[in-house]
C-alpha cells in the first residue's frame, strides 16, 4: 500500500503483471520479467520495517529505469516524512524490495505517456539513475548464488544501514536546536513564493516572522503539524493540516481550494498583522488542477495586498515544468532557499 507523499503521485493502473510479496527470489523475477518483456510501466514497493513506513515507486520504459520516488516515514507523531528522489529513492526502493515482509508489485501500461503526470516536474540529469541489475547484490553467475543464509544477512545488514540513514535524516530534520538564518527583509502586503526541495525554509520564516515580527500566524502543512510547531519559541499559530485523512491529535484541512480560501479569509479579519504560510503547492495542484490553483493563487494574493499581512507559499521548483513555474513566480515576489 502506498502511504505518505506517494499518495498524491497519479499512476494508472495499468495491467498488474506481478503482486508478491517480497525478497531475493521475488526481486529477481520481477526483475527478469522487465528485462525480457522491455516493459513500460512502474515497480512500487511497501514496507513496515521496525514501526516505520515505507514506500517507492520506480518508474520503467522499454525495460530501463528512468526516474525514482521514495516516502520514508518514522513511527511516532512527533516525526516528518522523509522524501527521496532520483538514485537515493532508487537504492530505497530495490532495498525494500529484498525484504520478504513486503509488498511489491509491477504494473504494465501501454504508453509512457500515461506517466506523464507522475513524472511532471522531474530533472533528467540531476534525477538520472542506474540500471536496475546494479541494485540486486545477488546478480551472481548461475551455479554460484548466495545460500539462503547468506542472502537473509545481507538483508539484515542492509536494513540497518538504511535505518542509520533515514533516522540520522529525521533527527536533523526536527532537532529543536537548528538554527535557520533569515537574511531576507520581507513587506506587508506582500506575497513570497518560496521555492524549495523541502519545507524547512519556508518553516523557518514563518516561526521568524511570529516570533520576532510579532505577527499572528496560520500554518497549512503537509508535513505533520507538531514539526511546524516545534520551530516556534513565542507564539501559538493556528496550524492546520493539509490531508484528507481525520485525526483526532490534530486540525486538519482537506485540500479543496474553496474551503481553503473561506478559512484563510476568515483569519485574515481577525488580527491586524498576519502571517499565512501554504507549505505544499504541489499537493493542491495534484488534488485539484493547475488553473484552479492559480486562480486560487491570485485571489488569495489580491486579499493578503489589501491588509498588513504576509503569504508565504512554499513549492518545489523541480515539481512543475517551466511555463507553469513561470506562472507562478509571475504572481509573487520569489524567495530561493540556499
Amino acid at each position: 500500500m502506498i502511504r505518505g507523499a506517494l499518495v498524491d503521485i497519479s499512476l494508472p493502473e495499468g495491467e498488474v503483471v506481478e503482486n508478491m510479496n517480497g525478497g531475493h527470489d521475488s526481486f529477481r523475477l520481477l526483475m527478469d520479467r522487465v528485462r525480457t518483456t522491455r516493459l513500460t510501466g512502474y515497480l512500487r514497493a511497501s514496507l513496515a520495517l521496525e514501526g516505520h513506513d515505507s514506500s517507492g515507486v520506480v518508474f520503467i520504459e522499454d525495460g530501463r529505469p528512468i526516474y525514482a520516488i521514495y516516502s520514508f516515514r518514522p513511527t511516532g507523531n512527533d516525526s516528518v516524512e522523509m522524501v527521496y528522489r532520483g538514485e537515493k529513492a532508487m537504492e530505497f526502493v530495490c532495498g525494500d524490495s529484498l525484504y520478504s515482509n513486503s509488498k511489491i508489485e509491477l504494473h504494465k501500461v501501454a504508453d509512457i505517456n500515461e506517466l506523464d503526470n507522475a513524472l511532471r516536474g522531474r530533472e533528467a540529469d540531476k534525477d538520472s539513475i542506474k540500471s536496475l541489475e546494479g541494485y540486486f547484490s545477488s546478480n551472481a553467475p548461475e551455479g554460484d548464488a548466495p545460500s539462503q543464509n547468506a542472502q537473509e544477512d545481507d538483508v539484515d545488514q542492509l536494513s540497518d544501514a538504511i535505518l542509520e540513514f533515514h533516522v540520522k535524516n529525521v533527527r536533523e530534520k526536527t532537532s529543536p536546536k537548528k538554527v535557520l538564518e533569515i537574511d531576507v527583509e520581507l513587506t506587508e502586503g506582500e506575497s513570497y513564493l518560496v521555492e524549495e526541495t523541502s519545507r524547512d525554509y519556508s518553516h523557518g520564516i514563518f516561526a521568524y516572522l511570529i516570533d520576532h515580527g510579532r505577527m499572528t500566524g496560520m500554518g497549512i502543512t503537509r508535513s505533520n503539524p507538531r514539526s511546524l510547531r516545534a520551530r516556534i519559541e513565542k507564539g501559538k499559530p493556528e496550524i492546520l493540516w493539509l490531508t484528507d485523512h481525520e485525526t483526532k491529535t490534530e486540525d486538519t484541512i482537506s485540500p479543496s481550494l474553496e474551503k481553503i480560501m473561506v478559512v484563510v479569509e476568515e483569519f485574515l479579519m481577525k488580527e491586524e498583522k498576519n502571517v499565512v504560510l501554504i507549505d505544499d503547492l504541489q499537493y493542491l495542484i495534484s488534488s485539484n488542477n493547475f488553473d484552479g490553483a492559480v486562480r486560487f493563487i491570485r485571489s488569495l494574493v489580491d486579499k493578503v495586498s489589501e491588509r498588513n499581512s504576509i503569504f508565504l507559499l512554499s513549492m518545489d521548483p523541480a515539481s512543475l515544468n517551466a511555463q507553469e513555474k513561470s506562472i507562478i513566480e509571475r504572481e509573487m515576489n520569489v524567495l530561493k532557499s540556499k
